[in-house]
């Protein structure tokens, strides 16, 4: 996954990366509409529940997802540095690519490393 800029967010104790080319629209809690199902992007990632302060509408191959986060802190390449997790860390089959958190954000994340998502692996599949 090599896009040049990425929107990062916190799903609690990660920060996430999803590529702009991705996203559709960010909304904060209280603008989402009624009719917007909105599912906590902890539960995909496999976390505990997580409270919703943000939402992050992606859409990729004409499938849409709207997905919770924390909040949403800013838009902006991966931090060079970037690495796998082998499938089978972090309580998932799948294989996960990373980036390293720089210092001075890490008190957005619990974390040294974050994850750079897929949005294929986000959205439903019928």
């Amino acid at each position: 996954m090599t896009q040049d800029l990425w929107l990062f967010a916190v799903c609690h104790p990660w920060m996430v990366a999803v590529p702009v080319t991705a996203v559709e629209r960010v909304l904060a809690a209280d603008e989402v509409p009624p009719s917007l199902l909105v599912t906590p992007l902890s539960r995909p990632l496999g976390l505990r529940p997580q409270v919703v302060g943000g939402v992050v509408v992606i859409r990729h191959a004409g499938r849409q997802a709207a997905l919770g986060v924390d909040r949403c802190l800013q838009v902006g390449p991966l931090p060079p540095g970037g690495f796998a997790i082998p499938g089978g860390a972090l309580r998932q089959p799948r294989a996960w690519s990373c980036f390293p958190v720089p210092s001075g954000q890490r008190r957005d994340s619990l974390a040294a490393f974050g994850l750079a998502l897929d949005p294929a692996s986000l959205v439903m599949t019928p």
